[in-house]
């Protein structure tokens, strides 16, 4: 295994990426880059320099993974051939009909609401036509930008969608949910890759450092061989297109980053009471969920868990945002 300077996939920044890369949101394609002078390099907490030690790699499907399923997604998954790169943020009257029927007094914040979601996410148009089913068959407007707000956090199915919607049709709150659906999906940890394999790919014309770690995540999410899904990559699709054909719920074209200075660190670090691990974690969901750095800490001090600070802030934007 190769350190982390050596080991040019993993990548873009800084350890405290790492650091929480066990926990709920550090590594889902977010990269803590520090912006201190120094340039800091697997630091844990004790100040030491440490080695990643992603999971051994794989060809195989993750278990639980329905392979006949990927395979025929995979397989229908050609240029050109079942989608286009589109995106439409139009609101069709029909469709704002049916927002206003479901809640008339909160029409306005849920129309404003799904559009932005729409544009922040980059949402390709196979997504938002399933997304408008939903609302055409009823289902609450906050219960469907919540499913696939954190769907799309983590690198979901299209199908999944439906199966977050029924369980909140069923009366079980969203951490609950959200703590099922981990549970059931267990935390992304990139792939250790050989390390010719590793520099082949680094020196692929086109392919950059986030595309490896975003070709990972799909890989392992469906079984299918990451080569596949750099070729696709490489031939000048985007990222919106090749995730919309494998039916992964994310249209992120690169990794979010979130700035993060050691004396930030410290200073959070020293008013709460937490470590730095915890307040990385705390600091990458807040990023990621648009949110305030105090407020999220807040939550982790109070004992949430990062489900329950997924729920709460979607809950905050969504249903009384």
């Amino acid at each position: 295994m190769r350190s982390i300077k050596g080991i040019k996939i993993i990548i873009i920044a800084v350890a405290l990426v790492f650091i929480a890369q066990a926990a709920y949101g550090a590594y889902h394609m977010v990269a803590v880059k520090t912006t201190d002078e120094q340039q800091t390099t697997g630091q844990s907490d004790n100040g030491r320099n440490t080695e990643v030690q992603p999971a051994a790699q794989t060809d195989k499907p993750d278990e639980g993974v329905n392979e006949s399923v990927a395979e025929s997604i995979a397989e229908s998954m050609t240029e050109g051939e079942i989608l286009e790169d589109e995106a439409d943020y139009s609101i069709t009257q029909n469709v704002l009909d049916c927002i206003k029927a479901y809640d008339p007094e909160g029409y306005t914040r849920n129309v404003d609401n799904y559009s932005a979601l729409l544009k922040r996410l980059n949402v390709h148009t196979r997504f938002k036509i399933e997304l408008e089913r939903h609302i055409k068959e009823g289902a609450g407007i906050p219960d469907i930008l919540t499913a696939y707000s954190f769907l799309n956090d983590r690198f979901g199915r299209l199908e999944d969608i439906e199966r977050l919607l029924g369980m909140k049709a069923r009366g079980q709150n969203w951490e609950a949910i959200f703590k099922e659906y981990v549970k059931d999906n267990p935390e992304f940890v990139p792939t250790s890759f050989d390390s010719e394999y590793l520099d082949k790919l680094l020196e692929t014309p086109g392919i950059t450092q986030d595309d490896i770690m975003m070709a990972d995540r799909v890989s392992q999410r469906l079984g299918i061989s990451i080569g596949d899904i750099i070729a696709k990559k490489q031939s000048g699709m985007s990222w919106r297109l090749i995730n919309a054909g494998y039916g992964i719920v994310n249209g992120d074209e690169q990794l979010p980053r979130v700035p993060v200075t050691h004396e930030k660190l410290e200073k959070h670090c020293e008013q709460t009471g937490l470590s730095q691990k915890r307040v990385v974690e705390a600091l990458v969901m807040a990023s990621k969920l648009g949110v305030s750095d105090v407020t999220v800490l807040e939550w982790v001090k109070k004992g949430l868990s990062n489900e329950g600070i997924y729920a709460r802030a979607y809950e905050e934007k969504y249903y009384f945002g």
